[in-house]
């Protein structure tokens, strides 16, 4: 470089790469815009840099921009140490194969509206930053409104996520360890995928904000399932019994896994493992006239590999069909309700699971009042007891047994063949695009709709009350 270069010099447009770094260079010029062919823009330590032109942004062909004021390979300590270099790395195009990748000490709010391509403003964007230099997410990502990836994987000082566009598809903010808070406005697309593994130092609100969103997945530390998943098991099988109730099409509902450290060491795992994804299994049935009934086939849902020593919580949303081919409990009523949860993985087991029914309530139900109407017939939970006695016993049990959930791994795998380990050995990349598909197919319902789902299950904390009721249901 040579600081004695005070103006950005006249190259021919036909230039690919250009080196300018310590030079005295005080603008980026408009005429920028003519040089269609670079690539590569280097402009390290320009100590005068002050003006950056937006007509950069035109430059289809740009990949690399370096802006600082300051050299990052400077010898001297005393520079290094003040060094606040920030990075973004933008895919867009078809199938995201444009990427443009910015290094910078400039302020990101200021230097990347500015910079960013026009060409990738019009398309879905892919963002990820560097891992140094930013307590918070710059705001000017909110007009972004392609951007459907977040990636701030391993950004150590990151302390808080302002608001972000609702077109975000997923957030990759695993190991970003100083994370504190989350705007409560952040989490819009009820298809977004939320990675928050190694995030310990969550606050209860962003949590909260975590477990209860609408997602496709969801991914944070966790050592117990929280309390509105009501009905729980300590192993990864569960059962809800209740009441004879009319069959209906479909039901809706949340999990929540708790997973803990399996056999595998973590030394046999590389640094590619962090970024590889396995997968849960989720296999439903029911009994119907006496007749255990396997409900779909197993759903595969995928959950990103955090290998760590921690507990974790991995939170998803699925539906499933009752109208299953069942000749002899054709036109039956259907009294219990059984999940088998598996994580396809050896560095992890299911330590404990809950389970949330996503019904409507009712509003006779929720006005507390008691009805003979088959509208507001509730679902009587109760736990699981093979030893129950006869059915007046059970009905005098009911109140204080309410709510419960075993295990029942008994119960699921000798009941019916429907529900044997055979043939689990699923393929996990073959399973995916099924897997995608089937969740697809699932979430016809409309956020607000899900919304409004998940405000009717705030009923039921007493252990006297009904925990959960049927909406309106009619025998297919």
């Amino acid at each position: 470089g040579c600081k004695n270069i005070k103006d950005f010099p006249n190259v021919p447009d036909s230039i690919v790469e250009l080196n300018l770094s310590k030079t005295g260079i005080e603008e980026v010029p408009p005429w920028i815009e003519k040089l269609f062919r670079l690539r590569k823009l280097s402009m390290f330590g320009c100590e005068k840099l002050k003006t950056i032109s937006p007509n950069i942004s035109k430059l289809e062909n740009l990949e690399v921009l370096a802006l600082s004021r300051v050299y990052r390979w400077d010898e001297d300590p005393e520079y290094y140490d003040f060094i606040n270099y920030n990075e973004a790395i933008i895919e867009w195009g078809s199938e995201m194969k444009r990427r443009w990748s910015l290094e910078t000490d400039f302020d990101f709010d200021y230097i990347l509206p500015i910079c960013l391509p026009e060409k990738a403003l019009t398309s879905p964007i892919s963002l990820r930053f560097g891992h140094e230099g930013f307590e918070t997410i710059p705001n000017c990502i909110r007009r972004l409104s392609g951007l459907i990836n977040l990636d701030i994987t391993e950004c150590s000082e990151l302390v808080a996520l302002p608001q972000l566009p609702g077109s975000l598809l997923s957030i990759d903010a695993h190991g970003c360890e100083s994370l504190k808070s989350i705007d409560s406005s952040s989490f819009q697309n009820p298809n977004i995928c939320l990675d928050f593994a190694r995030c310990f130092n969550l606050n209860q609100e962003a949590r909260k904000l975590i477990q209860t969103s609408a997602c496709k997945y969801a991914l944070l530390p966790g050592e117990e399932v929280p309390a509105h998943f009501t009905h729980q098991a300590t192993s990864g099988c569960l059962t809800i019994n209740m009441a004879p109730t009319p069959l209906p099409s479909s039901f809706r509902f949340k999990a929540c896994i708790l997973l803990s450290k399996g056999n595998t060491d973590l030394a046999d795992h590389n640094d590619e493992d962090k970024n590889s994804f396995t997968g849960i299994s989720c296999r439903i049935g029911g009994k119907q006239n006496g007749h255990t009934v396997p409900y779909g086939s197993d759903q595969l849902h995928r959950m990103p590999v955090p290998y760590l020593l921690q507990e974790h919580l991995y939170i998803f949303e699925d539906s499933f069909s009752l109208n299953q081919d069942c000749p002899e409990a054709e036109e039956a009523t259907f009294n219990e309700l059984f999940f088998k949860f598996r994580v396809h993985d050896e560095g992890w087991k299911v330590k404990g699971c809950g389970v949330q029914l996503l019904e409507e309530v009712p509003q006779c139900i929720l006005d507390g009042k008691e009805t003979e109407d088959e509208e507001c017939r509730g679902i009587n939970i109760e736990a699981n007891n093979e030893n129950a006695g006869d059915e007046d016993k059970e009905k005098e049990d009911d109140d204080d047994n309410s709510g419960e959930g075993v295990d029942v791994e008994e119960d699921i795998d000798g009941n019916d063949a429907g529900f044997s380990d055979a043939g689990m050995d699923i393929n996990i990349e073959a399973n995916n695009e099924t897997e995608e598909e089937g969740e697809e197919s699932g979430r016809d319902v409309d956020s607000e709709t899900m919304i409004r789902k998940r405000k009717s299950l705030g009923i039921g904390s007493s252990e006297n009350s009904l925990i959960t009721m049927m909406k309106r249901m009619r025998i297919h």
